[in-house]
């Protein structure tokens, strides 16, 4: 049918998008995911999940193209972040209208990213609260030793540690570091910069001997791994 073609289409639009976005045209990936968005709002009625799930891969197109200026050091990095930010709080509002705990505690953490990129308090404060909300979530979706708390609790803590408050963020970087450790394993190569990371947050702190404790097991398990961290561990270390 006519309705079932112009989805299908859409489909590759999508495809398309994601595929410029992978293969470094970001420009290309964020006008391709707009005219899908297009066509997907004139059955958003009828297929609100269509909508939403191409809305999603715009804002993950505006924001790889918000890095790339970024990275090129452009101006117009933190209106690409503002506007990424935009689409996917509409996504988020949607999900969690659904009670799809596992799809909000995606989106959240990619909202969180974007406002951590835009940077200033505002911006730090509300993904912080967007982390931990995701935080929760995953904990009620898959119980409170999911691997995937491991990375949103890493999140948080880099969160934390921009707005100043290191005893929030030493909290949440050692629940990472211990739950990659429980489910992963002590020689798991995530378990050298769980460790690192959290050193360099009790140095901050000035708890010199944990901070010194932490970057020795990162050191140990990089080098058992022949893990390129190795050199970062041991100059962290050297520092201390």
């Amino acid at each position: 049918t006519s309705v079932v073609a112009d989805w299908v289409r859409n489909t590759a639009r999508g495809g398309r998008a994601k595929a410029a976005r992978l293969l470094g045209d970001f420009e290309r990936a964020y006008d391709v995911a707009k005219e899908a968005l297009a066509e997907a709002k004139k059955r958003r009625k009828a297929a609100p999940a269509e909508y939403f799930a191409t809305l999603n891969t715009v804002a993950a197109a505006a924001g790889a193209l918000a890095d790339h200026d970024a990275k090129e050091k452009k101006s117009t990095a933190k209106k690409r972040y503002a506007t990424a930010a935009e689409y996917l709080r509409e996504v988020l509002a949607y999900y969690g209208e659904t009670g799809d705990d596992d799809k909000v505690s995606a989106v959240s953490c990619n909202l969180a990213a974007v406002l951590e990129s835009i940077g200033d308090d505002k911006a730090l404060r509300e993904a912080k609260s967007i982390s931990e909300d995701a935080i929760a979530r995953r904990i009620r979706a898959s119980g409170a030793e999911a691997i995937e708390l491991a990375a949103l609790r890493n999140n948080a803590a880099t969160i934390c540690h921009k707005l100043g408050e290191l005893d929030d963020a030493i909290g949440h970087m050692t629940a990472a570091l211990g739950l990659t450790e429980k489910i992963q394993g002590e020689q798991h190569p995530a378990v050298a910069r769980r460790a690192g990371n959290l050193g360099l947050l009790l140095q901050s702190k000035g708890d010199l001997e944990k901070a010194e404790a932490s970057f020795v097991k990162a050191l140990a398990v990089a080098e058992q791994n022949k893990d390129p961290y190795a050199a970062q561990a041991r100059d962290n270390l050297d520092l201390l």
